[in-house]
């Protein structure tokens, strides 16, 4: 098994008084414990895929949100 690569994340926050404030997060969206939505992966995707034709990307989203079903791959960076 692969192991997953460090996801974690520190947010601080420096206030004009000098006090600090920092978070550290390993879950945020998009990552395995807080996976996207449908929806927000759809919008992602769209958003990163824009210069091939939004159509175009919306139909191969939706085909390989149903990869099993497909009988060959050969369309996949064709």
């Amino acid at each position: 098994m692969r192991s997953r690569p460090n996801t974690n994340s520190v947010v601080t926050i420096i206030l004009q008084d000098g006090r600090s404030h920092s978070i550290r997060t390993t879950a945020f969206s998009g990552t395995p414990e807080k996976p996207l939505a449908k929806a927000d992966l759809l919008e992602k995707f769209l958003m990163l895929t824009h210069q091939f034709g939004g159509q175009e990307m919306a139909r191969v989203f939706g085909r390989l949100q149903n990869l099993e079903t497909e009988k060959t791959l050969h369309w996949i960076g064709a």
